[in-house]
């Protein structure tokens, strides 16, 4: 087999015609006048289209006129990384995918992002806000004080004033005039109603007054005016209360305006009005400059459903805080107003910052615990984490992929006993391999146990419980035929040639067509299998005394709240130290290029797509080249006999 087909490529390269060919020709127009428009306002994205589609790929493409869609496209060419099916560019609010048939365009819907510890306020929600909102527009609500409900805002049908009005306001407006009056008022908000209100009422002196005895005369006089069809008609009060559905104490605050010589109307001071036991703002700024002194650090578990969340050392709590700073107040000498209380410091631990007190760690890198964390291991792991997510949504979007992480769980001693003596005498171990898939449909955990008395832990145990999850999954899932496997680099159990010999295995027998091995940055390996031990150990402390191991098995299902299996591996257990020379393969330490491979300390990315043969990376770069390896037996030649 001297070319080997990238499966990868194949499956992510598909030819779907549309029911009319006139409705393809337009669409493909518009898509290469669209295309051509985002190229010229994003330059880079021809030079990546050509990146990812090069004319020189070998694709059979079917003719149009075909009305069945075939199942893939074949491209045969030299091993290397998978091609992605799109490339995403982000402009604002509007997202691009270049793609092979062209470049499509669809709106980005932008998440909420958490940025302090308390919930995000939501003030719209409230019931307060509802009804004033309501109540501002006119509509029905229910009142916040009595809780009656209170009507909606409708025109009067009947007189709008005295019978006897000497303006005859009531025949001045017809029903569909007072409609519309009273629909356009109440579009308004607040401070505009106040100055209309304001604007509509005109204001003169009066000319004459008549003597009377002990009675106060005014010294103004007041019209109102109604805009109804481009025209000022004028009112009286009555009416004028009864078009806009107000009281008599919104016209008298604007006549107050008026009188006092005001060019507006005051504004709506509601909700504005200065608290005066305000802590100022150098104050606040103090204690959050305090609190960015301490370091903190992000989750590696949570970062991805809050970005924002950080960790300060679990030594410190909020009174602790509070005590420091407190402390550095006296030592600042700085004024009393600074020496806030502890509620009002939580207060703005909570609300100004999205913070949490860790706990501490276990199983952590020995580079970074040691101060010799470099840019390049940085990047290292950094990049291990966006290409899992970058394999969790090719999952999702693909159900010819798996993903899974697995792992050697802890030992757990059997039989667990609350003795103090039991921790003196010689127990029995009961080891747990998970598995955590992810496929299209969903997330599911498998375990496989057994006790040492029937096997080690070692790789033939590790490859033993692999295959039997693969027989499994093949199974439930038929059409999976891409395997991409993340686990830790523990050459005795995860990486070592009898993984490799299963994978041929695997292979030759067509259970999948290719599997993607690879491995995180040592002490940065955060995978999936871990939160599901996370949630055994967790039952496992409520448990006092544990006996047999049927009962660690149902403790392990009910652990997790999603779909678990676990199996018992006491007869499942194969000999794979005898498979390469059943199946012909030798171990080679160098590759094609005889280059030597340092396999346990360098190879990141393990691919096997072909029988005989595997290749590898030292990098979990997507744009780097494989290396071929050949594990197939040589044949002698005639000169060598």
């Amino acid at each position: 087999m001297d070319n080997c087909t990238d499966e990868s490529v194949i499956s992510g390269s598909e030819y779907s015609p549309s029911s009319e060919e006139d409705s393809e020709e337009d669409s493909d127009n518009s898509n290469i006048s669209y295309s051509t428009s985002l190229i010229n306002k994003y330059p880079d994205v021809d030079r990546v289209k050509r990146k990812m589609f090069p004319d020189n790929q070998k694709i059979k493409k079917v003719p149009t006129s075909s009305r069945e869609t075939p199942d893939r496209i074949d491209v045969i060419d030299e091993v290397q990384e998978e091609i992605p099916r799109e490339i995403r560019i982000e402009d604002h609010n509007q997202q691009f995918h270049v793609t092979a048939d062209g470049i499509s365009k669809r709106e980005i819907v932008k998440p909420v992002l958490k940025i302090t510890k308390k919930r995000v306020r939501k003030p719209d929600n409230w019931k307060r806000n509802k009804a004033a909102k309501l109540r501002q527009q006119g509509k029905e609500y229910i009142s916040q004080k009595t809780g009656k409900v209170m009507e909606a805002k409708t025109i009067k049908r009947d007189f709008l004033c005295k019978e006897k009005c000497r303006i005859n306001c009531t025949e001045k407006f017809s029903i569909a005039s007072r409609e519309e009056i009273l629909r356009k008022f109440y579009k308004l908000d607040t401070n505009s109603k106040n100055i209309l209100i304001f604007k509509s009422i005109k204001m003169q002196e009066v000319n004459r007054h008549r003597p009377r005895k002990n009675i106060k005369t005014k010294a103004y006089s007041f019209k109102y005016f109604i805009t109804c069809d481009k025209e000022n008609t004028l009112v009286c009060k009555d009416a004028f209360c009864c078009l806009y559905r107000i009281g008599r104490k919104k016209v008298f605050k604007a006549q107050n305006d008026l009188k006092s010589g005001q060019v507006m109307p005051s504004p709506h001071k509601q909700g504005h009005h200065k608290n005066p036991k305000k802590i100022s703002d150098e104050v606040i700024n103090c204690i959050e400059n305090h609190i960015k002194q301490f370091p903190s650090e992000e989750s590696h578990y949570s970062r991805t459903k809050n970005p924002h969340k950080k960790y300060l050392s679990p030594l410190l709590n909020i009174n602790r805080l509070h005590q420091l700073y407190i402390e550095d107040c006296q030592t600042k000498k700085l004024e009393t107003k600074y020496f806030v209380k502890a509620s009002f410091y939580r207060h703005i631990f909570e609300t100004r910052f999205n913070l949490s007190f860790g706990v501490p760690k276990s199983d952590t890198c020995s580079l970074c615990d040691a101060g010799e964390n470099s840019l390049e291991h940085s990047n290292n792991f950094q990049l291990a984490f966006a290409q899992q997510k970058v394999d969790r949504e090719a999952v999702k979007m693909s159900k010819e992929k798996c993903y899974i992480t697995m792992d050697l769980q802890q030992t757990l001693p059997l039989p667990k006993l609350s003795t103090s003596k039991s921790f003196y005498l010689r127990q029995m171990w009961l080891y747990n391999f998970g598995v955590h898939c992810l496929t299209s449909s969903g997330h599911k955990s498998y375990f496989f146990t057994w006790t040492e008395d029937i096997a080690n832990r070692g790789s033939n145990e590790i490859a033993s419980c692999l295959l039997r999850f693969c027989l499994l999954l093949k199974e439930e899932n038929p059409q999976i035929d891409h395997l991409i496997i993340w686990s830790d680099q523990c050459g005795g159990q995860n990486k070592n040639f009898s993984i490799i010999n299963l994978f041929q295995y695997l292979i030759l027998n067509k259970i999948f067509k290719i599997i993607d091995h690879k491995f995180p940055e040592v002490g940065h390996s955060y995978l999936d299998s871990d939160r599901d031990f996370g949630r055994i150990e967790k039952v496992l402390r409520k448990h006092q005394n544990i006996y047999i191991p049927d009962q660690y098995r149902e403790i392990i299902r009910s652990a997790s709240t999603k779909q678990s299996v676990c199996l018992n591996m006491e007869h499942f257990f194969y000999c794979f130290e005898t498979l390469p020379a059943k199946l012909h393969l030798n171990k080679r330490l160098t590759n094609s290029l005889d280059q030597k491979i340092n396999f346990r300390d360098k190879v990141k990315w393990l691919r096997v797509s072909c029988f005989g043969k595997y290749f590898y990376k030292t990098s979990l770069d997507p744009f780097t080249p494989f290396m071929e390896v050949d594990l197939q037996k040589k044949k002698r030649t005639d000169s060598t006999k």
